[in-house]
C-alpha cells in the first residue's frame, strides 16, 4: 500500500513477521536496557590491520611466516625459519600423528 507521496510506509515493508524469533527478543530486550538506563559499550575495533606482537608492525607475509598456529617473525627471531620450524616438530606441531 503506498502513501500519496508514493513511498511504502515502514510497517508494512519490514513487518514483525520478516524477523527472526531471536532478533525479535534481541531487539526488545535491548529497548529494555535503555528503558532502565543500563549502559552498554559499543564495540570499537582497535585497529583494520593485524599487528604482530613481536614488532608492533603490520603482519605481512615478506616478515611473518605461520605454522600450525604458531608466527615466527624474521625482524625479532634469533633463529632460522627452518630451525624454528625443527623446534616446533620436536615438541609435537604439525602433522596428525597415526594411532
Amino acid at each position: 500500500m503506498a502513501t500519496p507521496s508514493g513511498s511504502v510506509p515502514f510497517a508494512s515493508s519490514c513487518s514483525a513477521m520478516d524477523v527472526p524469533y531471536t532478533t525479535q527478543q534481541y531487539r526488545k530486550r535491548k529497548i529494555k536496557q535503555q528503558q532502565l538506563g543500563v549502559h552498554t559499550r559499543k564495540y570499537t575495533k582497535k585497529s583494520d590491520k593485524i599487528m604482530c606482537k613481536k614488532c608492533v608492525q603490520e603482519r605481512t607475509s615478506a616478515i611473518h611466516r605461520q605454522y600450525f598456529g604458531n608466527w615466527y617473525c624474521s625482524t625479532t627471531a634469533t633463529t632460522s625459519f627452518e630451525a624454528w620450524k625443527e623446534l616446533l616438530m620436536d615438541r609435537g606441531y604439525g602433522r596428525r600423528k597415526d594411532e
